[in-house]
């Protein structure tokens, strides 16, 4: 697995052959192969060369981390709508005699089919569901054949084997269990039924994904049972008439996770298995989630706004991260402090992160911590505000953060149910910075805190006479009287 040269937390998708250097999808350059070809080539942004694709398995996480996923995917709303009306379908025909088997296998027909778009398009790496139209169910009937087909083979191959004997029953029945994910899985990637049923294209397949095949099949077996357990724990609890559809419903929904789970072990295994996919399609597909990583990783994107006073440095911060030199984009920014404050979001995030990876002195990134912090929580952003206030207390017990900024903290850990850290936070401002504009807000809160929070009433009451005494014409002192009088029962 190698990442990108630029952003050393992305996955790559392409290499130089000169300079050895691994670029991700939005660094790479892309550039049309003539002025009459709308084809793109991809270029090292250093030696201006063609560059390689890496292969995508580095950027596809392994299925077994995100088995959650597989399941919220038919709630989408292509594959419920379809499920709803499919098993509305199967309710209804249930009372209409002569045509209904005929308009069951042509429901169970599209379910099979729109199964398998979905585990083709998940293989290509788009993991959104697939459109649905009613003029797709004709076109390109091969893979619905052969998948029929290979029902059928199996099945034939089941009751053949029962009349030969319990022992050849159960290993006929063994293999096709083991070796199905892998012959669905051929017919998707070669088209052929004669290699999907043929031991050694299945046998082969097996041994070249290894531990991960089996994996899959454990989780596939629990999936394939699932609709049989929902039926029978149903019975009885709704009317007998509503059965089938939850019955149909299940077994829809399961189908559809099932091909979405063979789909991604495609997509996760293409080079052990053969599967060719699109490098320029996977690319697109994946530069959205690689700009997601990128602004993790550096708080957000630079974006310069056409009128922003600090868009000539965003520029120059930009082309430093893009040719990977961090210290010259540090260099940039301290150079730009010397002359005036910065108070630009983007900027100081930059700057923060910039610091602990070129392993600045701590000294340094608890200064800079502390006006960030302030732009931060100016910001109303709780997630960076409360992991960068989180990192200069672990790195300095006595982190000197603004009595403005602890006030707004404070307030975060109030919301998210954290009272006994919000206590001390009020505190440390009464504490650090008695005659600080905060410290009345301060009072009043750890009151709250105290008494809501932490059922401390006596110690909440004596916060709120020490605030009244303290500060007997700030505004805060009416809401104090009040709380103090509801407190006490008056």
């Amino acid at each position: 697995m190698s990442n990108c040269s630029i952003h050393p937390g992305v996955p790559a998708s392409w290499e130089c052959g000169k300079c050895e250097s691994n670029f991700c999808s939005e660094c790479i350059l892309k550039r049309e192969k003539s002025n009459f070809s709308k084809e793109m080539i991809h270029l090292c942004p250093k030696c201006i060369i063609p560059a390689l694709p890496t292969g995508h398995t580095a950027i596809v996480e392994p299925f077994w981390t995100k088995m959650h996923r597989f399941f919220l995917y038919p709630f989408s709303a292509i594959p419920l709508i379809l499920i709803i009306c499919v098993s509305i379908g199967q309710l209804i025909l249930a009372y209409i005699p002569f045509v209904a088997i005929y308009m069951k296998i042509l429901l169970a027909a599209i379910m099979v089919k729109y199964s398998f778009d979905v585990l083709q398009q998940t293989a290509m790496g788009d993991t959104k569901p697939p459109g649905f139209r009613f003029d797709d169910l004709a076109s390109d009937m091969k893979p619905l054949i052969n998948q029929t087909m290979l029902y059928l083979i199996l099945f034939g191959a089941s009751i053949f084997a029962a009349s030969k004997g319990p022992i050849l029953f159960l290993l006929v029945a063994a293999v096709s269990v083991i070796a199905f994910p892998a012959m669905i899985i051929l017919i998707a990637a070669t088209g052929s039924l004669l290699k999907a049923i043929n031991p050694i294209y299945f046998g082969g397949l097996i041994i070249k994904i290894g531990g991960g095949y089996f994996i899959m099949l454990f989780f596939l077996s629990i999936l394939i049972g699932a609709p049989a357990f929902i039926s029978y724990n149903i019975r009885g609890v709704f009317p007998d008439w509503s059965v089938s559809f939850f019955e149909t419903f299940s077994g829809s929904y399961y189908v559809i996770v099932m091909y979405h789970l063979m789909g991604y072990v495609m997509l996760q295994y293409n080079k052990e298995i053969g599967y060719d996919i699109d490098q320029e399609k996977m690319a697109e597909i994946t530069s959205a989630k690689t700009r997601q990583q990128i602004a993790k990783s550096t708080q957000s994107a630079v974006q310069p706004a056409v009128n922003d006073p600090n868009s000539e440095l965003k520029k120059r911060i930009e082309l430093c991260l893009r040719e990977g030199n961090f210290s010259d984009a540090l260099s940039e920014i301290r150079e730009c402090l010397d002359t005036r404050n910065i108070q630009d979001n983007e900027i100081s995030g930059f700057y923060y992160e910039l610091l602990k990876m070129t392993g600045a002195d701590q000294s340094e990134i608890s200064r800079h911590a502390i006006s960030y912090l302030d732009i931060l929580t100016d910001k109303n952003d709780r997630k960076k505000g409360m992991e960068v206030f989180s990192q200069s207390i672990k790195a300095d017990s006595s982190f000197p953060a603004s009595p403005k900024a602890l006030l707004k903290i404070g307030g975060w850990l109030t919301e998210t149910g954290k009272s006994e850290m919000a206590a001390k936070i009020f505190e440390r401002i009464i504490r650090l910075h008695p005659d600080d504009p905060a410290a009345p807000h301060a009072y009043f809160r750890v009151s709250q805190v105290l008494h809501d929070g932490l059922l401390q009433k006596e110690k909440s009451v004596s916060m709120l006479k020490e605030l009244l005494v303290r500060f007997p014409d700030h505004e805060t002192s009416e809401r104090a009287k009040k709380y103090l009088a509801h407190i006490n029962g008056v």
